[in-house]
């Protein structure tokens, strides 16, 4: 940080001009068009035509309005993400007593439970419309390529860029388990284990004969450095130091060591997650911990050392020399879509992660044609895959459609029929997905069974 206020006022510039209206009832970017002799009225060129609604529909920019006025996370899901990250900075740096700083977060705020109760998927990837790679309506958040789901690499970095300058204004679970989810998923997986391989896109489903495996280049290359970009910051993702609290707050349990910057402290993490959910904390010199205690395991969570609960977080008053273990029950979950999404469906989940049904672990079973029973999850065996020892697998029980491919004709007066036996089912991490090759089938959310009426 420079201290110096011209950065600062430009940023507050840039922040807080985008959308304002003038007496005409333009913005900069009409003014700018009439510049370079554009006329911002006339079509906005054939080449983008899809990106916009009508002429000077700035939504995609998220331009259309003042954020002060923004009710609702539209456009570009990348650019939306960086922005709101830069405003969630100017909040902090502006400071408590700024009326315009309070006005920004009240918006951020409304931009933040529009997007996490509306528009962002399970696995924590933002963006389900391909043409102007970002947000469509409220609940519109389909799995397959082809109906629209983009996913981009970049706009999870981004979201977990926005969580981690959210948890800096303010200690809430949230913000954290959201960073999660996209850390471990939609993140994670872009990436092939060996680090030469990604997707640009992150789709929940593909179909049998139709793989998307991680490409090794692209034309636009955003989303390979900005693996590399979050990844040489993990360690401000995990922590948070608040020195005139003496507090050190831990927001990812992740095995890694940390040296408070001019303290004689030293906190350590021992800890097998996300496969197994114990976390040893060992605390050298003098701090208190804030823990967060994640949203999987509100519930069933223990502490070896009482402490009090705000907004998701355990606070630990600060002690010299000292352990803590936190045990957080990692077990398999099930999952369920609000019903405006239309998906009655359910996704699996054990601790942080999201799990996928591949055919290339269920031989015996068409995945693209089963329903799973709405009953227990078990933990399966563990595997070895694509390098990575110990994978914890999860086990379900589904049943098959009955021959979908002697039906001919589109539509039948006959119902669909499903067999009567019961198949197991192996479901790996998401982020494993397309690793162990397969014929393509994959799938995040599953049909499950209704119980018919009597």
């Amino acid at each position: 940080m420079t201290h110096h206020p011209l950065p600062l006022k430009l940023a507050r510039y840039f922040i807080l001009q985008r959308g304002q209206q003038d007496n005409n009832g333009e913005i900069y970017w009409d003014l700018e068009a009439r510049e370079r002799g554009a006329d911002p009225y006339a079509d906005m060129g054939t080449e983008h035509k899809a990106w916009y609604h009508g002429t000077r529909d700035y939504g995609y920019h998220q331009a259309d309005c003042p954020i002060f006025e923004a009710t609702e996370v539209k456009g570009h899901s990348v650019r939306a993400m960086y922005y709101y990250t830069a405003a969630t900075d100017l909040v902090r740096l502006l400071g408590d007593s700024s009326s315009e700083a309070a006005k920004v977060k009240l918006a951020l705020d409304r931009l933040w439970r529009d997007m996490v109760d509306k528009k962002v998927y399970v696995t924590g990837a933002l963006g389900s419309v391909r043409q102007w790679e970002g947000f469509g309506p409220a609940y519109n958040l389909n799995d397959l390529e082809t109906d629209g789901c983009y996913a981009e690499t970049c706009a999870t970095f981004a979201l977990i860029n926005w969580c981690q300058r959210m948890l800096r204004l303010e200690l809430k679970s949230e913000y954290a388990d959201v960073m999660e989810i996209g850390l471990y998923n939609g993140f994670l997986g872009a990436v092939s284990i060996e680090g030469d391989a990604f997707y640009y896109q992150n789709v929940l489903r593909t179909k049998s004969g139709c793989p998307k495996d991680r490409s090794k280049w692209f034309g636009v290359a955003c989303c390979p450095p900005n693996v590399a970009k979050l990844l040489g910051s993990m360690g401000s993702l995990i922590y948070s130091i608040k020195s005139e609290e003496k507090l050190v707050a831990i927001h990812l349990f992740i095995e890694s060591e940390l040296r408070v910057p001019g303290e004689q402290v030293v906190i350590t993490q021992q800890t097998n997650l996300p496969w197994s959910g114990q976390v040893v904390i060992t605390v050298k010199g003098t701090t208190g911990l804030a823990l967060r205690i994640p949203n999987w395991a509100t519930d069933t969570y223990d502490c070896s050392i009482k402490g009090v609960t705000k907004d998701g977080y355990l606070y630990i008053e600060p002690m010299s020399d000292y352990q803590v273990t936190l045990n957080l029950p990692v077990a398999p979950r099930k999952i369920y879509a609000n019903p405006m999404t239309g998906k009655d469906e359910i996704c699996i989940a054990r601790g942080p992660l999201i799990y996928c049904i591949e055919d290339v672990d269920n031989s015996d079973v068409d995945v693209d044609n089963i329903i799973l029973l709405d009953g227990p999850l078990d933990d399966g065996k563990s595997l070895r895959i694509a390098g990575v020892d110990d994978v914890a697998t999860v086990t379900a029980y589904a049943r098959q459609l009955q021959t979908p491919s002697t039906v001919s004709s589109l539509y039948t007066s006959t119902p669909w029929k499903y067999e009567d036996n019961v198949r197991q089912v192996v479901a790996v991490p998401y982020f494993l997905r397309a690793n162990e090759g397969g014929n393509g089938a994959m799938r995040v959310w599953t049909g499950r069974q209704h119980v018919p009426i009597s």
